[in-house]
């Protein structure tokens, strides 16, 4: 358990650090960053869930509809830099 816990807080620690590095991309239209902007807001949604967790509130429904969101979100994202980087080249 132990191992798995450690896991899940480097993986949530890369989230934020490349979250933080689409929040400061050169790449950045103005609509991409507002849907960066959305999905940070669904982000710091997603991790008051998820400390809801640790404290013995288990709330499975919210974590699994703020992290599906926020899939959706970032697939949307990919897309306005994958069309970004096609419009530069």
């Amino acid at each position: 358990m132990a191992n798995l816990l450690q896991n899940f807080e480097q993986a949530v620690g890369e989230f934020e650090v490349a979250l933080d590095e689409l929040q400061q991309a050169s790449q950045n239209t103005a609509q991409i960053s507002q849907g960066v902007t959305q999905a940070e807001a669904q982000w710091r949604f997603t991790r008051a869930g998820l400390k809801l967790t640790s404290d013995s509130r288990y709330v499975p429904t919210i974590i699994s509809t703020t992290t599906e969101t926020l899939l959706w979100q970032m697939n949307e994202l990919t897309s306005q830099y994958e069309g970004v980087m096609h419009a530069e080249n």
